[in-house]
């Protein structure tokens, strides 16, 4: 039996309201609940982020708390270059200027003394939050965290590349001989001194999920803790780059403080760690920025992995 006109108007109507529906963003499609998307715009946007719990495996709870702390690498009167490890979860970086970039001696323990040539050395104490978490907390575990690079050379004599890559505590250890030319490989994006910022966003592991103490280091980190790694090669005799970090802990407070502490089992959340990071990593590069950052952008604006809501 043919439709009446009336009908047949109707399912014209139907079919163009469908066709004009905007698509529906693939994180609602996967149904993420709102702790689980807080937490994505979090790891997305360490530096201005929402400050939520994260959805990670284990116990949780406890305070909230972001920091920031800067650090001048391979600005020494002969300095050409430059490299920086750093652990978020481990509160340790280790970091070094050299002039010539191939010698580089590196230690991932925090407090170690390296020998001649002492081209890489502790900046423990330059971990955001260092001086504060020893004070204060009882345990910590990073759940955010972002390093953002400036060149610090004027635009005329700005010069040479900075390689950067989301790596694990185990790049680095104790012992290694090392340089920026032999990190470089392992750092899957390498650019020009940027004109402005390039930032590099903490990818973390399920090891990621544990607690430390942020007074005693542990004799051996776990080396499946996510970490981010840098160096810069060929920068202007004497300028080197200015470098941010920014970490959100998840903290007991310690007895001293008169703060409660706060423990429950976990975040009210139907998603897992898993699908956060698998989200993520539909964008292989989604944890690499250059120009303006997130944090620099105008409220809305974003890259197109980012989640507004």
């Amino acid at each position: 039996m043919p439709k009446s006109s009336k009908e047949t108007k109707t399912s014209k109507e139907a079919t163009r309201k469908s066709a004009q529906r905007p698509k529906v963003p693939r994180a609602i499609q996967a149904r993420f609940d709102q702790a689980a998307l807080d937490y994505l715009k979090l790891l997305q946007d360490p530096c201005s982020g929402p400050l939520v719990h994260p959805v990670m495996p284990g116990a949780g709870g406890g305070q909230i708390a972001r920091f920031e702390s800067f650090l001048t690498l391979g600005d020494g009167t002969n300095d050409t270059a430059f490299a920086v490890h750093w652990t978020p979860n481990a509160m340790g970086i280790v970091s070094g200027n050299t002039a010539c970039a191939t010698v580089l001696q590196a230690t991932t323990r925090p407090s170690s003394v390296v020998a001649t040539p002492s081209v890489m050395s502790d900046y423990s104490t330059y971990t955001p939050g260092y001086n504060w978490l020893r004070s204060n907390a009882s345990a910590v575990r990073c759940i955010a965290a972002c390093m953002q690079i400036y060149t610090n050379a004027s635009e005329m004599n700005r010069s040479g590349f900075i390689s950067t890559g989301v790596t694990t505590n185990s790049l680095i250890v104790s012992t290694d001989q090392t340089s920026p030319i032999a990190i470089r490989p392992n750092l899957p994006v390498m650019v020009r001194a940027p004109e402005s910022v390039m930032e590099t966003l903490w990818s973390p592991t399920p090891f990621d999920a544990n607690f430390i103490d942020p007074v005693v280091a542990a004799a051996s980190p776990i080396g499946g803790c996510g970490a981010i790694t840098a160096c810069g090669t060929g920068l202007a005799v004497g300028t080197g780059v200015t470098i941010k970090l920014t970490a959100v802990y998840e903290y007991q407070p310690s007895q001293n403080t008169g703060m409660a502490a706060t423990v429950k089992k976990s975040v009210e959340t139907n998603n897992t760690f898993n699908d956060v990071m698998r989200f993520l990593e539909r964008n292989s590069m989604w944890w690499f920025r250059a120009g303006k950052v997130v944090s620099m952008l105008a409220p809305g604006a974003g890259a197109a992995m980012r989640l507004m809501g």
